[in-house]
């Protein structure tokens, strides 16, 4: 059988047919993320989403060998979005982006510290801000959840899936239902909340105007999806507790599976409801590719992937300052230390780069500490993962053997992969992977160990020392 995933990214849209019977990929199709800039930052239409969503799925049926295989669909999408629709299942405007939320301002308001990017902000900014659009509101959701509901024709029947609703900050996660207090403080949205369901449950079936568009016919199950992230674990094989993702995209994600709710955790630290209904995540993210592609930009750099910038011919001399790039854990400001006067791009990228995996090295440890678990396996899944140097690179600062997905967009494959386990009652694990340890050459070890041990001693130096130019020696 065949079973379509889509992937509605921050970047990108992105859509593939899966057929378990050859355990392939058939077709894929993609397109940019329509982005707005408004007075209010940067939105998403839902409508227009939907409608590339659809181009993207027809595109990849046009290409099937045979369409009346197709058996299930499934959307992930990015989370923390919200779509308000009126009695007629329309959207009632645009959403703000989750990178771009007006809704942060509201967090240190809450009486629980949590993630300014959740969507129980963004409704508290709506109800404050955009009054006549709440007021006209008859049902919310996340983004690839209202996209679900259009396949499917709910109307305003929308659903939500646990691992999206994980990332509203309204979902209470022993109950696994919305807390009505969080709601009412946002501004009165209980009698509004969507029907909750697990990931990878059929919630209908693919509506036939949809059908048609779509150059499909019959009983075509339409399934609940997931978190973008998960969604690229599941399909990568991390299912069990004491696995652990790297996620690396426009954000960087890391994350533990764990077999229960931790007692505690810090305020950086989110928790919610893997894909499977029965495992927790323990996830930390930042905006790690949108930064490392910020810095490519304003440096002119070409946005092909830079193959030789972590490579050890590019490293400085034996004895040299090496190059640093101390990054705040939540990418509010980062400071580059020892950059000589003949610094080239490569060695600003570079420092960034490092940064990057020290900041990650960090996370990964935040999450074995909040969830009580030592990770036996770190799969690495995104485009970055295409990038041998890179990888090792990762694998030496993380001290870590990684597990690294060379399958192309395994978002989407992992929707497709849900919509299988929803039909059939078991999912594949399709991907291919390969094996990355940390360098042991003399050189690496060598390079890194120095590394660590200058950016341990430039954390505890004050900022003063750290912004000091070097001074050539022609000059007073």
């Amino acid at each position: 059988m065949i079973y379509l995933g889509a992937d509605i990214g921050t970047t990108r849209i992105k859509a593939i047919a899966y057929c378990d019977d050859h355990r392939r990929v058939l077709a894929t199709a993609s397109v940019q993320t329509p982005v707005h800039p408004t007075a209010d930052g940067a939105t998403h239409d839902p409508a227009t989403i939907r409608e590339q969503v659809l181009h993207c799925l027809r595109e990849v049926v046009a290409q099937l060998p045979d369409r009346s295989d197709v058996a299930a669909i499934c959307v992930a999408s990015l989370g923390e979005e919200v779509v308000l629709v009126d009695e007629d299942g329309t959207p009632l405007g645009p959403t703000p982006t989750w990178y771009d939320s007006p809704g942060r301002a509201y967090a240190a308001a809450h009486p629980r510290a949590t993630n300014p990017t959740y969507s129980l902000f963004l409704l508290r900014w709506f109800a404050e801000r955009r009054a006549p659009l709440a007021a006209a509101t008859v049902r919310f959701t996340d983004l690839g959840s209202y996209v679900t509901a259009a396949l499917a024709g709910l109307g305003t029947e929308l659903i939500m899936d646990q691992s999206h609703a994980s990332r509203t900050g309204f979902f209470d996660l022993r109950s696994r239902r919305f807390d009505a207090d969080d709601l009412s403080w946002a501004g009165g949205w209980a009698d509004k909340a969507p029907r909750l369901v697990p990931s990878g449950t059929v919630v209908g079936s693919l509506a036939g105007p949809v059908a048609r568009q779509l150059g499909l016919s019959g009983d075509i199950a339409v399934v609940s999806g997931a978190h973008d992230h998960f969604a690229a674990a599941f399909a990568s094989g991390v299912r069990s507790a004491g696995d652990a993702m790297l996620s690396v995209g426009t954000s960087e994600a890391v994350f533990v599976l764990a077999p229960q709710v931790p007692d505690e955790a810090p305020a950086s630290i989110d928790i919610g409801a893997f894909v499977d209904d029965r495992t927790w995540y323990v996830h930390r993210n930042v905006r790690g590719g949108q930064l490392f592609s910020h810095w490519r930009q304003l440096l002119n750099l070409p946005p092909e992937p830079a193959a030789t910038w972590f490579e050890p011919e590019t490293w400085p001399q034996p004895g040299s300052p090496v190059p640093l790039c101390l990054v705040d854990p939540d990418l509010s400001t980062a400071t580059f230390a020892n950059l000589p006067f003949t610094a080239s791009p490569t060695d600003v990228m570079r420092a960034l780069a490092e940064g990057l995996a020290l900041n990650c090295r960090a996370m990964l440890a935040e999450t074995e500490t909040a969830s009580g678990i030592q990770v036996r396996s770190l799969t690495v899944a995104g485009p970055a993962g295409d990038n041998d140097a890179w990888l090792r690179m990762r694998a030496a600062i993380l001290g870590r053997h990684l597990r690294v997905v060379r399958t192309p967009e395994p978002t989407a494959l992992g929707a497709a992969v849900l919509a299988q386990g929803a039909v059939r009652g078991e999912a594949d694990v399709p991907v291919e992977t390969i094996h990355v340890p940390p360098p042991d050459t003399d050189e690496a070890q060598r390079y890194y160990t120095g590394l660590l041990d200058a950016h341990g001693r430039a954390r505890r130096e004050p900022l003063t020392q750290l912004n000091r130019l070097p001074v050539r020696e022609d000059q007073p």
